[in-house]
């Protein structure tokens, strides 16, 4: 039997997409930590872009989490393409 005709089982195919599925948690992940180091650099950034524009926060944990949704969204952003590539091949396997 030729390897491209093979077929396979439901299992198999929830295995593969659960695979796919954790190589892009930790890629997302993995982004998100290192867009938080820069986090900073990216705050000053955007609020360069309008001069008037500051961040206003009534307590501690407000700003970090700005901080944590803001650079999640990077991740979510700098990852597309990852998280792109992994859809398709798990969508559009040939076998």
């Amino acid at each position: 039997m030729d390897s491209s005709n093979k077929t396979y089982t439901l299992v198999e195919h929830l295995a593969e997409l659960r695979k796919r599925l954790i190589i892009i948690f930790v890629v997302n992940i993995g982004a998100a930590f290192i867009c938080y180091q820069f986090m900073e650099v990216l705050i000053q950034y955007i609020l360069n872009l309008n001069p008037g524009m500051e961040i206003v926060y009534l307590s501690p944990s407000e700003l970090f989490m700005v901080y944590v949704k803001l650079a999640f969204t990077c991740a979510i952003v700098l990852c597309f393409p990852i998280t792109v590539m992994a859809g398709n091949l798990t969508v559009f396997q040939t076998y």
